[in-house]
């Protein structure tokens, strides 16, 4: 089980939820790299509408310039 705002929901369902459903209705994701936390890295994800593409790879490029150039994980 994982926290997603305060609540404690299965992880199994919430990656389906986050991963399966978008696709099936053309919804385009885009996912970054955002930083690291405790050494990991932590990622960003935007989910828009049905046709939104444009603004959604808008959105990424913005995100992109604004946390500028992340390190990588040390292992």
């Amino acid at each position: 089980r994982i926290l997603i705002n305060g609540r404690a929901v299965d992880e199994l369902e919430a990656l389906i939820l986050n991963l399966f459903a978008g696709p099936r209705f053309g919804a385009p994701g885009l996912s970054l790299p955002s930083g690291l936390s405790d050494g990991l890295p932590v990622g960003l994800e935007f989910e828009g509408l049905a046709g939104d593409d444009s603004r959604i790879l808008a959105l990424g490029i913005a995100a992109e310039r604004v946390l500028g150039y992340l390190p990588p994980p040390k292992f």
